[in-house]
């Protein structure tokens, strides 16, 4: 029998996009208390359809509150606008924050989102509620308390989750036909 050799083209890439995160970034038609203005405030479907646009510009930042150093520890991929709100996901930055900001999340010690953001159209409606019609959104915050309950995180995922689903699928490839 003659000797038989193969040859393979060998690839390694980074699976997927790294660690990952995936949440409601503001609900729309929900009022919130636990904003400066007393009557509430909410906002309005459409609000922050330039962000749709311009998704790359949007960092995720461990922190929110004034006075405090806000650090970038992600980059949003993408936002989609959606009946209950503006949906995000976000890259985590593969960096020391980065990744304590991911394993933050992953831990359960961040599950809220905030959004930092400048109002571009408002009016008062009926109910004295101030309605945010259009604004620029400028950064989305990891929190543990976020000022609207809704604004939540819905998932996170690993990058080792996509390359551990590949390994498996090639581990259970039927390489007999392949080595014919």
């Amino acid at each position: 029998m003659a000797e038989q050799s193969a040859t393979w083209r060998l690839e390694l890439r980074r699976a997927g996009e790294g660690h990952t995160l995936s949440g409601l970034v503001m609900p729309y038609n929900v009022v919130s208390h636990r904003t400066e203005h007393t009557n509430g405030e909410r906002f309005l479907p459409g609000a922050f359809a330039g962000a749709t646009t311009n998704a790359k510009q949007i960092r995720l930042t461990d922190s929110h509150l004034p006075g405090q150093a806000r650090r970038p520890v992600g980059v949003a991929t993408e936002f989609r606008e959606a009946p209950e709100g503006l949906l995000g996901s976000f890259r985590f930055y593969d960096t020391p924050e980065g990744r304590g900001a991911y394993e933050n999340v992953a831990e359960g010690t961040y599950g809220g989102l905030s959004v930092g953001f400048t109002p571009r159209r408002e009016r008062v409606a009926a109910d004295g509620v101030r309605e945010v019609l259009e604004a620029r959104l400028f950064h989305v915050s990891l929190v543990d308390e976020p000022a609207y309950q809704e604004a939540r995180v819905l998932a996170v995922r690993a990058a080792e989750d996509a390359l551990t689903s590949e390994i498996a699928g090639l581990l259970q490839r039927d390489w007999s036909k392949v080595w014919r």
